[in-house]
């Protein structure tokens, strides 16, 4: 059997004080950086493309919902 990931973009506001960025994400939950992008590539995490604010021409910055970060690891 295979697996299928999908990827859907949707365009929504969001409040920034809800969410984190990978080094923020992996200093709350006491994880590295690779274990983070680990469970991002898993699917484990949602991400978010923070087109607006690009620190590279050629992709958007990933941000994580705070909330899904910290209940992630406290229920590992």
């Amino acid at each position: 059997m295979y697996q299928i990931k999908r990827v859907i973009y949707e365009s929504f506001d969001i409040s920034p004080s809800l969410l984190v960025t990978v080094t923020e994400a992996a200093q709350l939950s006491g994880v590295s950086k690779q274990g983070i992008n680990s469970a991002m590539e898993r699917g484990a995490l949602t991400v978010i493309l923070d087109d607006a604010n690009r620190f590279h021409k050629s992709r958007p910055r990933r941000l994580l919902l705070r909330s899904e970060v910290l209940s992630f690891w406290k229920n590992e």
